[in-house]
């Protein structure tokens, strides 16, 4: 599929599912949707920038057993969820050449930006992390991580530039505003 200039705004539940197919998205906005912007699985999808995901009552994107591409300027702003309000991936993997920003992103147990489980993360771009939160005060150890939570056997390779600015976890014990690592292995290398 090719999805592009495309505004998907107030759908009453998910604004795109995606299952078994490979796509491209390109200038693409999700806005107000009640379900996630998209809902993805067992898929390939690149998103080749210049895409806006805002204001979605369960997260920009959902990925269960895919591969994401993104290539250009990407945002993720204000999306609420469970878990991951910019970005929920199970089992996926996620390969970022291009600028990312998760601004003021909310989920109630992991990752206000971004919560991977089991998931591969790779990026060589710029990542920014700026006022997510995670939001609900209870413990479990992968409760926490205001800007990115990965667990679970997640790996996570970022290998440039990313900031980390006011992001905050309300998990009593597990916490980490900035980033949560919970059975993870997570590499930065900015040079």
């Amino acid at each position: 599929f090719d999805f592009s200039n495309v505004t998907l705004q107030e759908s009453a539940g998910v604004s795109l599912n995606v299952q078994d197919s490979n796509g491209l998205v390109t200038g693409a906005r999700f806005i107000g949707n009640a379900g996630a912007g998209m809902n993805i699985t067992s898929s390939t999808v690149v998103f080749d920038g210049n895409n806006t995901f805002s204001d979605n009552l369960d997260g920009g994107i959902a990925s269960y057993d895919s591969t994401l591409q993104f290539i250009g300027v990407n945002q993720f702003t204000k999306n609420t969820a469970t878990r991951g309000g910019g970005i929920s991936a199970i089992s996926s993997t996620i390969n970022c050449s291009g600028n990312m920003t998760f601004e003021y992103n909310s989920a109630e147990q992991c990752g206000g930006g971004i919560c991977l489980n089991g998931t591969r993360m790779t990026s060589e771009s710029h990542i920014r992390f700026i006022g997510n939160t995670q939001t609900v005060l209870k413990y479990h150890i992968m409760n926490g991580g205001g800007g990115l939570s990965a667990v679970e056997d997640s790996v996570v390779n970022i290998n440039a530039v990313s900031d980390f600015i006011h992001n905050t976890a309300a998990a009593e014990y597990s916490g980490g505003g900035g980033l949560l690592a919970a059975d993870a292995t997570v590499n930065i290398n900015a040079e």
